[in-house]
């Protein structure tokens, strides 16, 4: 597991929920008070970094170039798979053109200092997260279809600020095989997984596995 590894950014930390109010449930109630679990957090630079490493300790080869149709990437007969990870670019990428994909823009603030907390009161939910190399990230505020990415943040000390774009997407997450054939009719396989939210980190190995078990 990755948490195993001190190079991955990975960190088990104490997880502390403050509630303003029981939840209510529609079908009944499920809750249960007084647990203090174990989570993870992760310092997603090492840890992308970690990733791309094993990717390429392991024999694999990047290459960066830009396409405006998926159908671009067949024209190399030595392709027999294409994993489409496109996250929002799948709404405009040529041969997907996915008109659920759609960008939910997120704020967070990094601190320094050693401690974990959620907080929700009300809709509004709050948390304050630790990462193994002593920084907190405070967040967050979530704009639906916001592309903008300069963050606004008066009168405070600010040590890095980051705008992320969540590839969200109406009717969840896609992971689906297709099939077509290149100019020359040879099939290739398109493998779709995308549109994680913000869930991405957290969802990506069991969608990977689920990938890899669609290709088996």
């Amino acid at each position: 597991m990755p948490g195993e590894i001190p190079d991955t950014g990975v960190k088990k930390f104490l997880l502390l929920d403050f509630l303003e109010s029981e939840p209510k449930f529609e079908n009944g109630e499920c809750w249960i008070k007084n647990v203090v679990p174990d989570v993870f957090t992760i310092n997603v630079d090492k840890y992308l970094y970690w990733l791309l490493n094993q990717f390429t300790s392991a024999g694999g080869k990047t290459q960066r170039i830009y396409i405006n149709h998926i159908n671009e990437l067949m024209e190399n007969n030595n392709v027999d798979v294409i994993v489409n990870c496109t996250g929002i670019g799948a709404k405009t990428l040529g041969g997907v053109d996915d008109l659920n994909v759609f960008p939910s823009r997120v704020f967070i603030k990094r601190e320094i200092n050693h401690l974990s907390i959620n907080a929700q009161g009300g809709k509004e939910f709050t948390y304050v997260i630790p990462r193994d190399n002593g920084n907190i990230m405070l967040g967050a505020s979530i704009e639906v279809n916001n592309i903008g990415n300069n963050a606004s943040l008066q009168n405070l000390k600010i040590i890095s600020h980051y705008v992320g774009l969540r590839p969200s997407r109406k009717g969840g997450i896609r992971i689906e095989i297709e099939s077509r054939k290149n100019e020359k009719g040879r099939e290739i396989i398109i493998l779709h997984n995308y549109g994680h939210d913000a869930h991405g980190y957290s969802f990506s190995w069991g969608t990977c596995q689920k990938a890899l078990e669609l290709l088996e």
